[in-house]
């Protein structure tokens, strides 16, 4: 089910929406979907944190069969991802720059892949709508819905880093 080629660093229930991110420290799913009652819509769901080295592939693919319903974009800070500042930076993943792809599967529900920037990673793609990237210089947070949902392939393509950083994978259902 995982959407990229890297390393496994923390997964879990999502329970009452705070997600670990290492070290003692955490954050909150609302924080990082900048979707407030986020908690309530992945209450019994999954959630796993893959970091992606500049070494690894950096092409996001679908975990799940299903439709594009939207995404969001949501400007932010571009602070390194490596265990380093994953350790040291209060709610690094939420305070950073990310493009969230919103998929509905018949398997796990609502399922949402979140890119999120860094340090040399502040451009990404997407691969179903050539017309939205990052580092834009946008500073206000962008939400699209599609008229028409993007079938999608488990396997798919969804996007593009333009060097390695992360992916979190959300689940409605459990995993």
């Amino acid at each position: 089910m995982s959407p990229v080629d890297g390393a496994y660093l923390v997964g879990g229930d999502v329970g009452e929406g705070r997600l670990y991110q290492a070290k003692g420290r955490d954050y909150t799913l609302s924080a990082l979907l900048a979707e407030e009652g986020a908690e309530a819509t992945f209450r019994d769901g999954s959630y796993i944190t893959l970091y992606l080295a500049p070494r690894d592939y950096h092409r996001i693919h679908s975990p799940v069969d299903g439709v594009i319903t939207g995404y969001t974009s949501v400007p932010g800070a571009l602070f390194p991802v490596n265990p380093a500042a994953v350790a040291h930076v209060h709610e690094l993943f939420a305070r950073n720059e990310r493009l969230i792809t919103h998929i509905d599967s018949e398997a796990f529900g609502r399922v949402d892949v979140v890119k999120v920037g860094a340090t040399n990673v502040g451009h990404i793609t997407l691969s179903y709508d050539d017309a939205v990237s990052t580092n834009t210089g946008q500073d206000t947070i962008v939400r699209h819905r599609y008229d028409e949902p993007i079938p999608i392939a488990r396997g798919g393509e969804v996007g593009v880093f333009e060097m390695g950083s992360t992916v979190i994978l959300v689940t409605e259902r459990p995993v």
